[in-house]
């Protein structure tokens, strides 16, 4: 995987300065990363409907008139596939959510040192005013 990523960035052919080259190769390479991801994985949501699709299509069928056990096998393997996927849907969720926590939102501490700044220079300039009334 390395090996590709790197083959990619050495592709991208773009001239200016450092960070513009910088930038636009990441986004060269961030594109056909998830390409290479869709071609490797697949894409999680329509397969995900398509086992649906399978379960319920099954489902139907059981109802009117019964299932084969070929059938029955399909769709408990299209069950325990989509158990699957959900499950790790769920995972990445929370692993997400808690490394959000760990980490923390980055903008935040930008805001709150922006806001100490301000009181701080409304304090200052409380206190000097403070200081020539008297």
């Amino acid at each position: 995987m390395v090996d590709v990523v790197k083959e990619w960035w050495e592709e991208a052919e773009v001239t200016g300065y450092a960070s513009y080259v910088v930038a636009n190769k990441l986004k060269v390479v961030k594109k056909k990363l998830k390409k290479w991801n869709r071609y490797v994985f697949g894409d999680i949501k329509t397969h995900k409907y398509d086992l649906l699709v399978i379960i319920n299509t099954l489902d139907a069928q059981e109802e009117s008139y019964g299932l084969s056990s070929v059938e029955m096998q399909q769709r408990k393997v299209a069950k325990d596939d989509w158990t699957k996927i959900t499950l790790m849907e769920m995972s990445w969720r929370q692993k997400c959510r808690a490394l959000w926590l760990r980490v923390g939102d980055r903008n935040a501490t930008i805001a709150i040192r922006f806001c100490l700044h301000v009181v701080a220079v409304n304090s200052f300039n409380g206190l000097s005013r403070n200081m020539y009334e008297r």
